[in-house]
């Protein structure tokens, strides 16, 4: 980014678009603004800058092999490891990615067994309010909400079906304050639908269903 930004300056001071400065453009611009078009409207996470990130690492293995060009050789050879360095970093990283991605698969399975329990009991006319809107969704396949504006309590509202459920962390993970979530509980049934675990058997979510109101 620094590199693309350096050349596209200089470009832009001496009004002169050399054909380097013009292959930064073609890269730094779209990522710069897939980032901030991302950052500012919608949930700003590293899966959705896929893109961008490739091309920021073209961009700087290119400003790499600018700066190697004006170095020495004894220079050029002290880049040489610390990329070498860089890419051994990058290899290991890979070869432990898919343990990390399954130990976490293994934590959020709760997810999936709450969508899979809810697709369940919910007889096919049923949606559902909580934080994890994607997978709710995905699993249960009944409509699903995000709680919105978290300072106020009116999100059910907008619930529909016959069966209608909410699920909340125990982690509080983007949920509303307690005196929202009071408010909440006061119009479900008691008691509980089920509780969801962790591998460890830690209690990590809980869903209940709301009471059903004359139309």
């Amino acid at each position: 980014m620094t590199a693309g930004a350096y050349h596209l300056v200089g470009a832009v001071l001496h009004r002169r678009w050399t054909r380097r400065a013009r292959a930064y453009a073609l890269l730094v611009i779209p990522a710069a603004l897939q980032v901030g078009v991302l950052g500012l409207l919608t949930l700003p996470q590293a899966r959705y800058i896929f893109l961008a990130v490739m091309l920021l690492v073209i961009a700087g293995s290119m400003a790499l092999v600018d700066l190697a060009a004006g170095l020495r050789s004894g220079r050029r050879g002290a880049l040489a490891v610390a990329a070498a360095a860089g890419g051994l970093a990058l290899a290991i990283s890979g070869a432990l990615m898919p343990g990390e991605a399954g130990a976490r698969a293994d934590y959020l399975a709760w997810q999936r067994q709450a969508g899979q329990l809810i697709r369940a009991i919910g007889e096919g006319s049923c949606s559902v309010l909580a934080s994890d809107v994607p997978q709710m969704t995905w699993y249960s396949g009944c409509r699903s909400l995000s709680f919105g504006d978290v300072t106020v309590a009116d999100r059910d509202r907008l619930l529909s079906g016959t069966n209608r459920y909410l699920v909340l962390r125990r982690d509080g993970r983007f949920q509303p304050p307690d005196r929202v979530l009071r408010q909440y509980r006061s119009r479900l049934e008691e008691p509980a639908v089920a509780d969801m675990h962790n591998p460890a058997g830690d209690r990590v979510a809980t869903i209940y269903r709301f009471r059903q109101t004359a139309d």
